[in-house]
């Protein structure tokens, strides 16, 4: 076996493991009747929302929100980058009766918007907060692939992405400043 065949089997296993999680997941969302909850933790993870959430930082300070801004715009090039280079399509829903999506499935803008921002305001927030910025990054991802919009590596993906921008961001804040 050469090392391109091995390489190609391990990608094809691995995906379709991630495809199996992702549809026996996504089964728990018409079993327990998850769909309007889902619809709306999608619904706080898109750009729109995080605009209204920063125009409430900005109100608060300035210096901090108009970083997030810069955060969120920088996030959505880089996905919207990574997007154009690997091309992955999106689930096939079968259990939800919802429009479609549009685009690619990998990575995760939600989640990686999420984690970018949420995870940074969880960074800035005290205590309990944080906790619940936490979840409710946890929350948007799992919303995706309950929807089936995404696999689980893709929100994972995500995770991780935002989780780098998150921390470059702490990290040279100061710069702001």
């Amino acid at each position: 076996m050469t090392y391109k065949n091995l390489r190609y089997g391990i990608k094809k296993n691995f995906l379709y493991v991630d495809r199996v999680l992702s549809k026996k997941l996504s089964a728990y969302n018409t079993r327990l009747n998850l769909t309007v909850v889902s619809q709306g933790f999608t619904e706080l993870g898109k750009t729109p929302g995080f605009i209204f959430l920063l125009l409430g930082v900005c109100s608060v300070d300035l210096t901090l929100g108009g970083g997030l801004f810069v955060l969120l715009l920088v996030s959505e090039v880089v996905n919207a980058v990574l997007k154009s280079i690997i091309k992955r399509p999106r689930p096939v829903a079968e259990h939800i009766d919802a429009k479609a999506e549009h685009g690619w499935s990998f990575p995760s803008a939600h989640a990686q918007n999420s984690a970018a921002i949420l995870l940074s305001l969880a960074y800035f927030s005290p205590g309990i907060i944080s906790v619940f910025w936490v979840l409710i990054i946890i929350c948007i991802g799992l919303s995706r692939v309950l929807l089936e919009k995404h696999y689980i590596i893709d929100v994972l993906s995500g995770y991780l992405i935002g989780g780098f921008l998150c921390f470059l961001f702490i990290s040279n804040l100061y710069l702001l400043i």
